[in-house]
C-alpha cells in the first residue's frame, strides 16, 4: 500500500507539472509569463505540497522542493506588484 500511495503521489506531481507546462507554452513571440500565469503555477504547486503533507510526506525532499518551488513563485508575484 506505502509503493502505491508513493506512486499515486508522484503521478499527481508529475500531472501537475505536465498541466502547468501545458497552461504556460511559450507563444511564438517568447514573452515572458504574465502575473496570472505565475500565480497559477504557485498555486498549483502549494496544492501538490498541502497533498503531500496531508498524506504524511511533507518531510520529505520532495515535499520540500515543492515548497520551496511555491515560495519562489508567489515572491515573483510579490516582486512584479501583481
Amino acid at each position: 500500500m506505502h509503493k502505491l500511495t508513493m506512486f499515486v503521489l508522484a503521478a499527481l506531481a508529475a500531472a501537475t507539472a505536465a498541466i502547468g507546462a501545458l497552461s504556460a507554452a511559450p507563444s511564438a513571440s517568447a514573452a515572458p509569463p504574465t502575473c496570472s500565469e505565475i500565480r497559477t503555477l504557485a498555486n498549483q504547486a502549494q496544492a501538490v505540497y498541502v497533498l503531500l503533507r496531508a498524506t504524511g510526506y511533507g518531510d520529505t525532499h520532495t515535499a520540500e522542493d515543492i515548497r520551496l518551488t511555491a515560495k519562489d513563485y508567489y515572491a515573483a508575484v510579490r516582486r512584479l506588484g501583481c
